[in-house]
């Protein structure tokens, strides 16, 4: 059975996958793991007279956000990596530990920034996940 390495990123902040995405492929091609990169948006709730429903706004995101996040993995080198993208809708922790539980996965690569006094350690999100992941997690610097 392949290994199964996960990358959340966030595709509009580029410290989250700059230096993540090269050592995450090296990485999987490497073990011989499948790569998920996946992103999060976040659920959409306003509902206005004469706005398309926030349904139809959340599919339009999460389309929009796909074709973002292929453009970003199709700058690296993918040959000989068996990948996969996803885009989870919710909150950015939660959906992160929920799909690395649902694809079994064995490693999760993330950045976190460079810390402040709220997040001494790590980011706020990364902290999150070292704490609860059920696997190992491997934290790049950004």
């Amino acid at each position: 059975m392949p290994k199964k390495f996960l990358v959340p990123i966030d595709t509009h902040e580029e410290s989250s996958w700059r230096d993540v995405l090269p050592i995450a492929f090296d990485q999987a091609r490497h073990a011989g793991a499948e790569l998920h990169v996946m992103t999060v948006v976040e659920p959409v709730q306003m509902s206005m007279p004469g706005v398309p429903s926030p349904e139809e706004i959340s599919r339009q995101l999460q389309a929009a956000t796909r074709e973002r996040l292929e453009s970003l993995v199709q700058g690296q080198h993918t040959a000989g990596v068996d990948l996969r993208l996803v885009v989870a809708e919710g909150n950015v922790h939660r959906e992160i530990l929920r799909v690395a539980e649902e694809i079994g996965a064995d490693l999760i690569i993330m950045a976190s920034h460079r810390p402040d006094l709220r997040t001494y350690l790590l980011g706020a999100h990364a902290a999150r996940v070292v704490r609860h992941a059920s696997c190992s997690v491997y934290v790049v610097r950004s």
